[in-house]
């Protein structure tokens, strides 16, 4: 008989829903989102430059972790953990880590909640010109804190 034992934290987390769309605005802590949901991006020819992505996220932070700032950092890989660019890539060399999409949020502590309430966030983030080298499975990633806690897989698929 085999026993297993686990660490146990009593440290809070933060949760993050998140969901592909076409486009996603952040107006007065709601999202405003068009085309949410779609898993599969078609093309006729590769590379395949999208004109946008949004990819819509609320996090729920815990009473515990309120107030301070956060941070958040959404990026794009390949199946095979292959980095993608983020939005127009410049010409010339390009310094590692560039191409994610970085937000740090104060999360404040209202007069009207209480302990144990959790805060919402509404992240919006709006990627124009991402250009996919072929067809593959991508896949989006958003950090928090620095720690990757979703991901959001697509399959760009085509000739």
């Amino acid at each position: 008989m085999a026993l297993l034992w686990a660490a146990v934290s009593d440290t809070p987390a933060i949760s993050l829903n998140a969901m592909l769309c076409d486009s996603v605005a952040n107006a007065d802590q709601k999202l405003w989102v068009q085309g949410a949901g779609w898993t599969v991006l078609g093309a006729y020819q590769y590379p395949l430059r999208q004109p946008r992505i949004g990819v819509a996220a609320v996090a729920h932070v815990p009473w515990e972790l309120t107030p301070k700032e956060h941070h958040f950092e959404l990026r794009l890989e390949r199946a095979d953990g292959a980095p993608i660019f983020l939005g127009q890539r410049p010409a010339g060399p390009v310094a590692p880590g560039a191409g994610r999409m970085p937000i740090s949020i104060e999360v404040t502590r209202p007069e009207y909640i209480v302990a144990g309430d959790e805060q919402p966030v509404c992240i919006a983030y709006v990627i124009d010109g991402v250009t996919l080298p072929t067809p593959d499975r991508y896949r989006f990633i958003i950090a928090v804190n620095g720690v990757d806690t979703t991901s959001l897989w697509f399959r760009a698929v085509g000739p």
